[in-house]
């Protein structure tokens, strides 16, 4: 199986390090990973290369060059063909969207967050996170959700709807 992990960037930060985490672990599964970032490889890009992990930066920081970056992107997934996209975190999983259903590709959200962080976000992140809220409760019929992290947990990336 071939994944393409789409993500907003690759600074330091919680959900990069699990993606560094994560993808070498799913080698033993049989999966091979690919990253492409929105922006740059930023301070994570490097190491997951390290790793022999294929990092691709679309350089997307305006607005204006997201029509650019998203043909990039198409470009990127039909010359590598994974067998589905994985959108990591909200822009990402906009993004891995809009190409996989071109591209005719199963797609996959990921979102990783600090809870309680809402009112620090970019107002155009909380649209992109409101979006995305509807679209799930839309698409599953779910009324409200409540994610609830067991902080003694060692696997916090578990959890559970209510």
């Amino acid at each position: 199986m071939r994944v393409t992990f789409v993500t907003s960037g690759l600074e330091t930060g919680g959900a990069e390090s699990v993606l560094l985490r994560l993808l070498p672990a799913m080698r033993a599964f049989g999966v091979e990973s690919a990253v492409v970032s929105l922006r740059s490889v930023g301070t994570v890009g490097p190491l997951l290369q390290a790793r022999s992990i294929s990092v691709l930066a679309l350089g997307m920081p305006a607005p204006a060059s997201v029509l650019f970056g998203l043909r990039r992107l198409a470009r990127e997934v039909r010359a590598w063909r994974p067998t589905l996209i994985h959108g990591w975190m909200y822009h990402g999983n906009l993004a891995a969207t809009a190409v996989a259903s071109r591209a005719r590709l199963p797609v996959v959200w990921g979102i990783r967050q600090s809870l309680g962080s809402g009112p620090l976000d970019k107002w155009l992140t909380r649209r992109v996170i409101d979006a995305a809220q509807r679209r799930v409760r839309e698409r599953f019929g779910i009324r409200h959700t409540t994610v609830q992290l067991d902080p003694e947990d060692e696997c916090p990336e578990e959890f559970r709807i209510h």
